[in-house]
């Protein structure tokens, strides 16, 4: 027994000392992702640094502790495969996992990007619906006041909720009917 707690406390001192299974393989996908969140949050919109921050937060459960070195396509692919959701779903996880160990290579802390080489899923494409003059129609006559106009607004523009939620006066060109939109998905300045 007394043996048995001295070699345990060898392999402890061992462990704290950096010695073990994982010494010398780099940083923890834990350790990355938490460097990939700052640069995020630094970098990205506000929606996109949310979604990636819950995207960061599942690939943390399956990945956290092991080092970057032992992750490969083909833990990659066992991951998204196991996983029981939407094709688009994993896509999103895959292209977030892809971008993070992209800045972990440009960091210098792998070589070359496991998930560059795993393949998205084929995703089919529900086609675009667009509402009938009936259906707008009702909706209009539903609506009034302030949301009147901004319905309106919509529908004249094609504006995203979050760009007209951010337009100011001093974006408006009432006399040439144009609206200039800054800070869009694309980060372009549209008219």
């Amino acid at each position: 027994k007394s043996e048995a707690l001295q070699q345990y406390a060898r392999i402890i001192d061992r462990l704290e000392a950096g010695a073990g299974p994982f010494a010398n393989q780099g940083p923890t996908f834990k350790q990355i992702a938490r460097r990939y969140e700052e640069f995020a949050k630094a970098n990205k919109a506000p929606s996109t640094f949310r979604r990636d921050k819950a995207i960061i937060k599942i690939l943390t459960k399956r990945f956290g502790d092991t080092p970057l070195s032992k992750i490969d396509n083909q833990t990659i692919e066992g991951f998204f495969a196991a996983e029981k959701k939407a094709a688009a779903t994993k896509n999103r996880e895959l292209a977030t996992l892809r971008h993070l160990l992209n800045k972990a290579r440009e960091w210098g802390e792998i070589k070359e990007n496991p998930a560059a080489v795993v393949k998205p899923l084929k995703v089919q494409k529900k086609p675009i619906r667009y509402l009938t003059n009936d259906e707008i129609g009702k909706i209009l006559a539903a609506a009034d006041g302030i949301w009147k106009s901004i319905i309106i607004t919509f529908l004249e523009t094609g504006l995203r909720a979050g760009e007209l939620s951010r337009l100011k006066w001093q974006d408006i060109d009432i006399e040439k009917r144009l609206i200039t939109v800054h800070g869009t998905k694309s980060y372009r300045v549209r008219h």
